[in-house]
């Protein structure tokens, strides 16, 4: 590594860069990398000194700008070329979504511990089109679309079991946060809700 280092100067810090991003460079940093994370105590202390890091706000707002400023530089953002877009565009047949995906997994995927369902036609479906099956669920045995204010709580509190008996509506989210502070014993009141719509 270049010697004269010491002070923190312009001219130092280019040739600090032009040093870590050289072959011989970027290799010293991998071994010294692989050599302090393979020790268990190194890794849990680089893990705490993150923690750290983020704890402060004046630090987290730092961070923060300092990404937002990378960002703007077109040299850090990688972007399709107009040859490629227009590839695309002209071959839309071979872009690799939905069925076509290998990954696909028919429009059912869990996030969070909870199932969604691709239903791009949904009003309140999300960016990617998905919606949570609890909610579907809870819709189909009502007979309509739920509200944004209304939650559906799992009674058994596992999140992925969305059989209709399993599943409470509360009218709203403030009621849902209420009931985990006292916890007072539930049943499903899907049916009786319908019914109550019907007559």
């Amino acid at each position: 590594m270049p010697t004269g280092f010491y002070l923190r100067t312009e001219e130092n810090t280019r040739k600090i860069r032009e040093y870590a991003n050289s072959e011989e460079g970027r290799r010293k940093n991998k071994e010294r990398a692989i050599k302090q994370f393979s020790d268990p105590k190194a890794r849990e202390l680089a893990s705490k000194n993150a923690i750290e890091r983020f704890k402060d706000p004046k630090q987290r707002e730092t961070l923060r700008i300092k990404a937002i400023e990378r960002n703007k530089d077109p040299q850090r953002r990688k972007k399709h070329s107009e040859q490629i877009k227009k590839y695309w565009s002209e071959h839309p047949e071979k872009l690799l979504m939905g069925e076509k995906n290998p990954s696909y997994k028919g429009g059912r995927c869990k996030k969070g511990g909870y199932f969604f369902i691709l239903s791009s036609e949904h009003p309140f479906c999300d960016c990617k089109g998905y919606v949570a099956e609890h909610r579907l669920v809870a819709e189909k045995e009502l007979g309509r679309y739920l509200t944004s204010e209304e939650t559906i709580h799992h009674i058994n509190e596992i999140k992925d079991d969305n059989r209709p008996e399993n599943l409470y509506l509360f009218s709203t989210k403030g009621k849902h946060v209420s009931f985990h502070f006292n916890k007072i014993p539930l049943t499903s009141n899907l049916l009786s809700v319908a019914i109550d719509k019907i007559f």
